[in-house]
């Protein structure tokens, strides 16, 4: 919770996300397969 912190798009473009929450998501076998995300402001880092 309260995450803030830079990310990056599936097509590579950079952004920062504030006040956001972050967890990571597992398959059937308990094997990380991603990371998932909400969060209230981001801005594009140009």
């Amino acid at each position: 919770m309260n995450f803030s912190g830079v990310r990056l798009t599936s097509s590579g473009k950079g952004f920062e996300i504030q006040d956001g929450i972050l967890w990571n998501l597992l398959d059937e076998q308990n094997r990380l397969c991603g990371q998932a995300a909400v969060f209230s402001k981001c801005t594009f880092i140009t």
